[in-house]
C-alpha cells in the first residue's frame, strides 16, 4: 500500500504526481512483466549461448548508490 508522506524538510504533504500513483506503478509493472522481461530473457539466453557475440547482456542492481551503478555500467561496456 502506498502511504501519504510528509516532507521531513518542510513538514508539508508531499505532492504525488500521476506517474507516482499506485495504479500507474501497477500498470508499469504489469507491462514490464508481460513485455520487457521476456525480451530481456531472450537476449540473455542468446548472450549465454555465445558469450563473445552481440548482444551482450548483464544484470545490474539499480538500487545501489548511483556511482556504483554507473561504475558497473561503464565496466560492462568496456569489456
Amino acid at each position: 500500500h502506498f502511504l501519504h508522506a510528509i516532507s521531513l524538510d518542510h513538514g508539508e504533504p508531499l505532492i504525488q504526481r500521476d506517474d507516482d500513483k499506485e495504479e500507474t506503478v501497477r500498470k508499469r509493472l504489469t507491462l514490464y512483466h508481460s513485455q520487457t522481461q521476456p525480451v530481456a530473457g531472450y537476449f540473455q539466453r542468446i548472450s549465454l549461448k555465445s558469450p563473445n557475440s552481440l548482444p551482450k547482456v548483464t544484470k545490474i542492481n539499480g538500487a545501489q548508490p548511483p556511482l556504483v551503478v554507473c561504475e558497473q555500467i561503464f565496466s560492462f561496456l568496456s569489456e
